[in-house]
């Protein structure tokens, strides 16, 4: 924040906030002992809500740009799914780039494998009902200012982890790729919280990572600046370790001692000191020192977000009015800078002609933005409804009538003529749970089996990534702290028809015994 307030004209701040615990910097600190400190520095206690912009998942939802090639919807596939990016290559064509609408399009009427199409169906649709996305949204690097900080709050994202990934590749791409074409004017630092979870040393292909590893070799020559923060150094991109240009080690855990010693080229005895050392005190390694210095780092002016719960519901109701008026000071900007005002009133108030011409785009038209964030608001709630596709089928039959009766008596003769069900099916589970191993494979049985999991059961077994990506698949729902098999509603999109309960028990059957094969 000094930096931002010392540079007005050459940096811009852009925080990545994994968990929710930067919204302090809008308020001053109110910790007596480290104001006390502060004073021996020459510094007061002070908030930064002039220089803050926020965007939040409730009051000012981060809005992306609609329109995808293969290279921005890399991050949704594994190594083994990399075909799917040549797929949607071919299906984009010579456009170069589509909007998520026009793309399910075209994967609908395409004459794809139908386990295929059904897999990139799934995830495009679930980056479509995600909300992140708007044909209208400005590019990121715009919404940029020298001397304000842009305050990303990733907590509760749509998606989950895939969301949270998606944005923080998609706007770190977006400032790089502005700032080497010399667009910007102005010097950026991105701040990424939590950046082993973004640039992870294991693992062969992440598309999160490539970006960063990319701007920590090229990003200074262009502007662009990376401060990188992790509690868990040893599993940082070995890439990103080596391009760190200056380095501050705080206390650590013994375990990361062994690494930190061979970073910082110092002997393992004293690199021990971390272990012990109080809070804000640590070792710093810069080009211009030529041996790591000990040192303290001082209070901040501003908060930090902890205290009492009615301390924290302060920060946060200050962190919520800064998001609103963030919203309504970049609307504002947007009418100042763009013209396209006068051709919106226009399609708002012309004739039933006119209206039928523009719906042949897919121009989200005035005061659907607010629809686009109750849905996704609704989608929250529907969260909390214990509803599980066992009890939607054992409903079916009270209705009894004539139509009813010739009905079941069809899918009765089907049901004796089914010997065998084809793997096929279920290619795409078996695939996944074959490249994850035993953990994904225990879950998913024990989901077969019981039908719902807590959450933190589940992550007893496997990954959260694995967990995000099932739901992403559609195998599982997530309600609230509970996940739920969602095994039905996948088979109808695979099979492209509803089944009664005694096929989705024998299809139920066969994938328990596939996966203990």
């Amino acid at each position: 924040m000094r930096l931002a307030e010392k540079g007005k004209k050459d940096f811009a701040i852009v925080i990545f906030d994994v968990h929710n615990e930067y919204g302090g910097l809008a308020v001053p600190n109110k910790f007596q002992d480290q104001i006390e400190k502060l004073k021996m520095y020459g510094l007061e206690p002070k908030g930064f809500e002039d220089d803050l912009l926020i965007f939040d998942w409730e009051e000012n939802r981060i809005k992306l740009k609609d329109e995808f090639d293969p290279e921005r919807l890399l991050f949704l596939y594994s190594v083994r799914e990399l075909r799917f990016a040549l797929i949607l290559k071919e299906i984009i064509g010579e456009a170069g780039k589509l909007p998520l609408n026009e793309l399910l399009v075209r994967l609908e009427v395409s004459d794809l494998h139908h386990q295929t199409k059904q897999a990139l169906i799934t995830r495009i649709r679930a980056l479509k009902e995600s909300g992140l996305f708007d044909k209208n949204a400005p590019e990121f690097a715009s919404v940029l200012e020298p001397g304000k900080v842009t305050l990303i709050r990733l907590a509760n994202a749509p998606l989950g982890d895939y969301g949270v990934r998606f944005v923080v590749a998609d706007i770190l791409r977006d400032i790089f790729t502005t700032a080497k074409s010399r667009k910007l004017g102005f010097n950026v630092l991105v701040v990424v919280d939590e950046a082993h979870l973004f640039a992870p040393k294991k693992g062969k292909i992440d598309a999160v990572r490539d970006v960063i590893e990319r701007v920590s070799r090229e990003g200074r020559k262009y502007g662009v600046w990376l401060i990188l923060a992790t509690q868990s150094p040893r599993d940082l991109s070995d890439t990103v370790v080596i391009n760190c240009s200056s380095m501050l080690a705080l206390k650590m855990l013994r375990k990361d001692i062994g690494e930190f010693a061979k970073i910082f080229d110092i002997p393992k005895e004293i690199a021990n000191i971390l272990v012990d050392l109080p809070p804000g005190r640590g070792y710093l390694k810069a080009p211009s020192l030529t041996l790591p210095i000990l040192l303290e780092v001082r209070p901040r002016m501003s908060s930090e977000v902890k205290g009492t719960p009615k301390e924290i519901a302060e920060i946060e109701k200050k962190v919520k009015e800064i998001a609103k008026k963030t919203k309504k000071y970049l609307q504002d900007k947007l009418k100042r800078e763009l013209t396209i005002e006068p051709k919106v009133i226009k399609e708002e108030t012309a004739p039933p002609e006119t209206k039928i011409e523009i719906l042949k785009e897919p121009v989200p038209q005035p005061g659907k933005l607010e629809k686009e964030e109750i849905v996704s608001k609704s989608i929250e709630v529907l969260e909390e409804k214990p509803v599980s596709a066992p009890k939607v089928e054992t409903e079916k039959p009270v209705v009894k009538t004539e139509t009813k009766k010739v009905e079941k008596k069809k899918v009765k003769e089907k049901l004796k003529k089914q010997e065998v069900i084809s793997e096929e099916v279920f290619e795409e589970i078996l695939d996944f749970v074959t490249s994850y191993g035993v953990g994904a494979r225990v879950l998913l049985n024990s989901l077969i089996s019981q039908g719902y999991m807590n959450i933190k059961e589940a992550m007893v077994l496997v990954d959260e990534r694995i967990i995000d990506t099932l739901i992403l698949m559609g195998i599982i729902e997530r309600r609230g702290r509970i996940l739920v098999l969602s095994l039905d509603k996948y088979l109808q999109r695979m099979l492209g028809r509803k089944l009664n309960r005694k096929e989705y028990e024998l299809y139920k059957e066969f994938l328990v015994k596939s996966l203990r094969e």
